[in-house]
């Protein structure tokens, strides 16, 4: 908009206008007065300065509401012909995948593949889909123009042909972002932690085995019935993934649905620690992954750990020493005690030769812990009671939960005979009451000696990060189930939801954690605006969620209606401010 002078009934008088520019349907430029302010001599009489006042008020001013009103609206327009609503929140994911420099490793890796699409494209509808609206792929190429100014001149056969390639390149792709992310923000893998989860799928049976000529294995099946922690019946895969201490992930491994968790965890520190060239690391894991063969493994390579143990499943005379009230340290209120000593314990290799393991012992109770126990086991003795009295209630879908303490034995109450039939319950009331003790008690053990108390505890809570990132991984984003089939998409999709996973978590990041996965997903869903008329747009209300990013990158678009110019310099500084 602008200030324009034109003469009026007399040559000696001008009329000043506030003027627009625009271009009609045929893509010509044109002018229309936006408002008449009156003549030069009425506006001067008060003023002298009212002329260059106006100029400095309007010739850079945006486009405000007052001048809205002046666009003609075509009111005759039916709903189906109304223009689309389109997204801008994705700018921050893009700004994410392009500082990340992906489109540059994929234009480096492009001299080794032969495709006539753009891989980079697909990549990008695929993965701001999955963070913003995850769906199967056909649906999200369905819905590709939901984004404003995201390019997607491809088909959807491209998106299935490129899933073969994003399989062949996933690895070099993995550590690329991890030398990216250590550019940009910093990796701090002093200490790294480690958890593993599965993925369930829409069918029956377990993939086949791949063998060769003399009947050698050369790959397993991925999808593979195991334990599931869905309790599912169909068949699952396994991930096993590290994060660093910013909560951003560093690296990821599949196994076959089968395989014991507790084998999962070497294979991955071996890899990343290869692949990125990493100085002691300090894993930091659960309870089911911490094998003598592990925890050996990870000491013999000169790195260190920081695990939970099963108290319950230790030796009694561990048990005892836990449960005797010497060497506990209580806080003010006494709803907390820590005690730790200093242990050896004799632990077998893989080849089976023993070697001794030192760790310091950490073992708490808390009064809160005791208090959550005891809710989550219920009242169980009532429930054995139950199954004792009437043994044919007792069946493997109820169980869960008792079944530790009931053992199942057919025999004759009577002569104590053993029978095919009528079978009896067995209390073990002693273990019952033993686990009972134990309510409120947690013990952690560490390889690292000179670590204090708080610093080991500190430690071990970082996990919640991981496993709030399984919780995004398999919610927020909807990684499961998997509707791909064959191994090179199954691989591809996990790849998606890899890099989906990392810019979610880098923007937490930036925003010091303080909002959730699924606030951000909405309040960036959002973020979106509708054409109106002639490249003016009318925007949506924002989130705070979204507010709070827009002062993170120093940018806003606080106007009821904007231009598309306005909204690509919007798009330029987000994209510009990453790094500052």
């Amino acid at each position: 908009m602008y200030i324009r002078l034109a003469s009026g009934k007399s040559n000696k008088d001008k009329i000043v206008y506030l003027v627009e520019g625009y271009r009609d349907s045929n893509g010509k430029a044109k002018q229309r007065i936006i408002k008449k302010f009156g003549t030069l001599s009425e506006l001067s009489k008060d003023n002298p300065n009212a002329l260059e006042e106006l100029k400095a008020t309007y010739n850079k001013k945006d486009l405000s509401d007052e001048s809205i009103a002046y666009i003609p609206i075509d009111l005759s327009k039916d709903n189906k012909s109304a223009n689309p609503v389109l997204n801008y929140g994705y700018f921050f994911l893009d700004s994410i995948y392009e500082s990340l420099k992906i489109p540059m490793f994929i234009s480096n890796h492009r001299r080794s593949y032969k495709f006539d699409y753009d891989i980079n494209k697909i990549l990008k509808l695929l993965v701001y889909s999955r963070i913003l609206n995850p769906d199967s792929k056909k649906a999200t190429y369905e819905t590709k123009d939901r984004f404003f100014n995201l390019r997607c001149d491809f088909s959807l056969d491209d998106i299935y042909r490129s899933l073969s390639v994003m399989n062949e390149f996933k690895e070099d792709l993995e550590g690329w972002i991890h030398h990216q992310i250590t550019n940009l923000i910093g990796r701090d893998t002093t200490l790294v932690f480690y958890d593993v989860t599965n993925y369930y799928f829409e069918i029956e049976y377990d993939d086949e085995d791949e063998f060769d000529e003399d009947g050698e294995c050369i790959e397993s099946g991925l999808r593979k019935k195991g334990v599931s922690k869905e309790h599912r019946p169909t068949p699952i895969i396994q991930m096993g993934m590290f994060i660093d201490r910013n909560g951003i992930p560093i690296a990821y491994k599949l196994f076959a649905g089968n395989t014991n968790d507790k084998i999962t965890l070497l294979p991955v520190l071996e890899e990343m620690k290869s692949k990125y060239h990493l100085g002691k690391v300090i894993v930091v894991a659960d309870k089911g992954l911490n094998s003598g063969n592990n925890l050996l493994y990870i000491k013999s390579h000169d790195d260190g750990y920081v695990v939970a143990q099963q108290i319950r499943k230790r030796k009694q005379e561990l048990i005892e020493k836990v449960l005797v009230e010497s060497g506990y340290v209580y806080n003010q209120h006494h709803d907390f005690k820590i005690k730790d000593w200093i242990e050896e314990k004799v632990v077998k290799d893989f080849d089976g030769n023993s070697h001794i393991l030192k760790e310091k012992v950490v073992c708490f109770w808390s009064k809160d812990f005791e208090d959550r126990e005891k809710h989550k086991r219920g009242d169980l003795e009532e429930l054995i009671k139950r199954f004792k009295e009437n043994p044919s209630l007792y069946t493997a879908s109820n169980s869960w939960g008792v079944k530790k303490y009931l053992k199942e034995k057919n025999l004759d109450k009577q002569t104590g005979e053993v029978t095919k039939k009528n079978p009896i319950l067995i209390f073990d009331e002693e273990k019952y009451k033993r686990d009972c003790q134990l309510d409120g008690y947690y013990m952690l053990v560490t390889s690292e000696l000179e670590l204090s108390n708080d610093e080991i505890i500190e430690h071990y809570r970082g996990l919640w990060k991981i496993e709030e990132s399984f919780r995004i991984l398999k919610g927020d984003l909807e990684g499961r189930p998997v509707y791909v089939w064959t191994r090179e998409h199954i691989e591809a999709h996990f790849l998606i939801c890899y890099l989906s996973l990392v810019i979610m978590r880098i923007l937490q990041y930036q925003l010091n954690y303080e909002h959730s996965a699924e606030a951000i997903q909405k309040a960036l869903n959002n973020a979106t605006f509708q054409l109106l008329e002639k490249e003016i747009y009318v925007m949506s209300p924002k989130k705070s969620e979204l507010i709070d990013l827009e002062d993170r990158y120093k940018v806003s678009l606080d106007k009821t209606y904007v231009r598309k110019t306005l909204i690509n310099e919007y798009n330029k500084k987000i994209h510009n401010m990453f790094n500052q």
